[in-house]
């Protein structure tokens, strides 16, 4: 594939260039032509001169308008709206929202904000790794981000985006997937907050053997993110529940696996056994 594609390559910069030769020659003898015409005042030699010049820009043309397009297209990134519909963005523009999506600083939201007010459709772009700014958000626990990614209408559960990903299909798969290896804080809360609200899928797709919903991707992310159960996290598992994911049948805890399960450096597995774990455990029991 690889050669094919350079020898077409080759076979089309050749093409190219006998044609911007031709295209050159073509012009220069119709300014000769038409200089000797005035000169002497020929008609004969004018019309000529108009023919070769015709031929010269209508055979320069297309590579004109070739070359114009690649030029266009290299400046803006074309994104599907939730209609269906597709309109251009600036690439600039489109990369510096998912810069300042992943900074966190109030500076950064803000001046997002005001990009996405002057240009909503930039909240529709997505990356070289199909990320657009919602992803972004999750990904760093910024709720601020994740709020203004929903108001200009980013979509949860894009098919954009989950139609081309292999083991993430969902956006609260792909939220608890990026929870596990940060720290957790109350920001969470809020953002699983939002995704309820907009009506996220909830499930796990493709099922693993150690869970399968929402309540068992949270309890594995919040006890093996950093190995300590915190009251923050508590909550967060509370308002799973209050939202009518109250359980997971097939929910196994990593000291449950057999001893060929292996994990990355992410996943704390000395857990801090106190008070909040065994409420924890209590929840997962009671459910």
């Amino acid at each position: 594939m690889a050669f094919m594609g350079m020898f077409v390559g080759t076979i089309l910069l050749i093409v190219t260039t006998i044609v911007i030769i031709l295209s050159v020659i073509f012009i220069i003898t119709a300014i000769i032509l038409k200089i000797i015409g005035k000169k002497k005042d020929s008609k004969k030699l004018k019309i000529t001169g108009n023919v070769f010049l015709v031929l010269g820009i209508v055979n320069i043309a297309p590579i004109i308008i070739f070359i114009g397009y690649l030029t266009y297209k290299s400046q803006f990134a074309e994104v599907e709206l939730p209609d269906g519909k597709t309109k251009d963005v600036s690439i600039k523009s489109a990369y510096k929202v998912m810069e300042l999506s992943r900074d966190g600083s109030d500076e950064a939201i803000e001046e997002l904000e005001k990009l996405l007010d002057k240009n909503p459709d930039l909240v529709f772009f997505h990356d070289n790794n199909r990320e657009s700014i919602l992803e972004a958000g999750l990904e760093n626990g910024d709720a601020d981000v994740v709020k203004i990614a929903i108001e200009h209408g980013a979509v949860i559960d894009n098919p954009e985006r989950y139609e081309h990903m292999a083991y993430v299909k969902t956006t609260m798969q792909d939220y608890f997937g990026g929870m596990t290896g940060r720290e957790f804080t109350r920001e969470d809360i809020e953002i699983i907050k939002i995704l309820f609200e907009n009506g996220a899928d909830t499930s796990y797709k493709p099922r693993v053997h150690y869970y399968s919903n929402a309540f068992g991707m949270a309890v594995w992310g919040i006890l093996y993110n950093d190995g300590v159960v915190t009251d923050d996290e508590l909550e967060f598992i509370q308002v799973i529940i209050d939202n009518g994911v109250t359980h997971d049948d097939a929910l196994i805890l990593m000291e449950d696996l057999s001893s060929n399960y292996h994990f990355s450096d992410e996943y704390h597995s000395d857990i801090t056994k106190d008070d909040n774990y065994y409420l924890l455990m209590e929840m997962i029991e009671n459910k």
